[in-house]
C-alpha cells in the first residue's frame, strides 16, 4: 500500500498536527506501508529523511490554492499512491482540488475545527463554504477524538458513515524501578501550552493564587510563550504570586520536567485532544482539567483525574487544593492514567488504528468499483 501523507504546517509546537504526522512517517514504514510526504521543507522533513521517507518539498500554507493544487496534481501522478492523507484543512483543500481521484483514495485528517472561537466572521464563513463544496471529493475523515467528529457533523464538514475516530498515541516513557517521582526541593505543579486565550492561563493564575494556601511551598511552572505572556507577567505581579510562579520557555528537555511534577494542570476553553495531558498521564502524572471537548474521552474524572468546567477559577483551585493536599490519591490516579495511557493511547495502537482506516477506504472505493 502506497501513502502519501500531505501536510501544509511546519512547526512542532504542542498539539499540532506535526508531531501526528512524524509520529505516522515513523510509524507506518514498519507497518509494511511504502509512504511518501509532501510539505514545506521543514524539521518535518528531517524527520521524514531520517525515516528513509520519501519527500517531495511543496509550499502549501500560503499562494493561490490553484497553483499548490498543480504542483501537488504532479507529485501524485509520479508517486501514484494508493491512499493520500491530508492533515489539517489547507492541505485537504489542496489535496482535494489536485487528485482527480479524490472521492476514492482522500483521507482528511480534520483540526482547526474550533476556529470559531476566534476567527472573524467572515474567516469562519470562508472556511465552512470550501469544506461544504469539498465533502464530496473526500473518502473518509479521521478525528482525533469523538468530539470532534461530533462538531464536525454539525458543521457538515463530514458523513458520519465516512468518518472514523483514531486517538493520538504517546511513547511510554521508562519511569523510576521504584515508582517514586524524582526527588524536588518542592512540589511542582507543571502546566505546558501556548501563552493565548485557548489556553486561558489567565484563569489558572487566579486559581493558583487560591489554591496554592493548601501547599505554601509548591511552584506552578508555565512551559510556553505567545501573545499572552506579557498580560500573564503582569497578572502574576498584580495577585502577588511572584515567588511561586516561574515562566519557562519551550524546550526540548520536557520530558525532565513532567518527571519532576507532583500534578499537570490544563485550564483551556477549548480543545481536541491535547498531546499535553497523554504525556503527562504517560508520565504516572494525576491530571486538572478543565472539562471541555475531547478531554472526557482521556481523563475519567475521579479515576485519572478530576474536570472541572472551564473559565472558573473556584473549580480549578478546588481541584487543585484536593490533589495538592493527597499525596496518596495523587499516586493513584497518576498510576491509573499510566494503565489508561498503555491500553488505549499508545503509538502502536494509533498506526494500526490509521492503517484499518486505509483498508476500509481501499475497500468502499473497489465495492464502488
Amino acid at each position: 500500500m502506497r501513502i502519501l501523507l500531505v501536510t501544509a504546517d511546519t512547526s512542532f509546537a504542542d498539539d499540532r498536527s506535526e508531531c501526528l504526522v512524524a509520529d505516522l512517517v515513523r510509524g507506518l514504514p514498519p507497518a509494511g506501508l511504502d509512504v511518501a510526504l509532501a510539505c514545506p521543507e521543514s524539521s518535518l522533513t528531517q524527520v521524514a529523511s531520517a525515516a528513509g521517507v520519501r519527500i517531495f518539498p511543496i509550499e502549501l500554507a500560503s499562494g493561490l490554492a490553484t497553483t499548490r493544487a498543480s504542483a501537488l496534481r504532479r507529485i501524485i501522478a509520479g508517486f501514484k499512491p494508493d491512499i493520500v492523507h491530508a492533515h489539517g484543512p489547507r492541505a485537504a483543500m489542496v489535496a482535494r482540488l489536485a487528485d482527480s481521484r479524490a472521492r476514492r483514495r482522500v483521507v482528511y485528517t480534520v483540526r482547526d475545527l474550533h476556529v470559531h472561537h476566534v476567527a472573524p466572521r467572515a474567516k469562519r464563513a470562508a472556511f465552512l463554504r470550501v469544506e461544504h463544496r469539498l465533502r464530496a471529493r473526500t473518502a473518509a475523515w479521521v478525528c482525533e477524538c469523538g468530539s470532534d467528529c461530533d462538531l464536525a457533523e454539525r458543521l457538515k464538514i463530514l458523513r458520519r458513515e465516512r468518518s472514523h475516530v483514531v486517538y493520538k498515541g504517546v511513547e511510554l516513557p521508562q519511569l523510576p524501578s521504584s515508582g517514586v517521582r524524582h526527588a524536588v526541593d518542592v512540589p511542582l505543579v507543571l502546566s505546558i501550552g501556548v501563552f493565548n486565550e485557548q489556553k486561558d492561563q489567565r484563569t489558572l493564575l487566579d486559581a493558583w493564587a487560591s489554591a496554592r494556601s493548601s501547599a505554601p511551598d509548591a511552584v506552578l511552572a508555565l512551559v510556553g510563550s505567545g501573545e499572552f505572556e506579557p498580560r500573564l507577567r503582569e497578572r502574576v505581579f498584580a495577585l502577588g504570586i511572584g515567588e511561586s510562579v516561574r515562566f519557562l520557555a519551550p524546550r526540548p528537555d520536557v520530558a525532565s520536567l513532567y518527571a519532576e511534577a507532583e500534578l499537570f494542570v490544563l485550564s483551556s476553553r477549548w480543545e481536541g485532544l491535547p498531546y499535553v495531558l497523554l504525556q503527562a498521564m504517560a508520565h504516572n502524572l494525576p491530571v486538572v482539567s478543565t472539562a471541555i471537548d475531547g478531554i472526557p474521552e482521556l481523563v475519567i474524572n475521579e479515576d485519572t483525574g478530576l474536570l472541572v468546567p472551564a473559565h472558573d477559577p473556584g473549580s480549578l483551585a478546588w481541584a487543585m487544593r484536593e490533589l495538592l493536599t493527597d499525596p496518596d490519591r495523587r499516586r493513584a490516579m497518576g498510576e491509573a492514567g499510566r494503565i489508561r495511557i498503555e491500553r488505549h493511547f499508545t503509538l502502536d495502537e494509533m498506526i494500526e488504528s490509521t492503517v484499518r482506516v486505509y483498508g476500509d477506504v481501499l475497500s468502499a472505493g473497489e465495492a464502488r468499483d
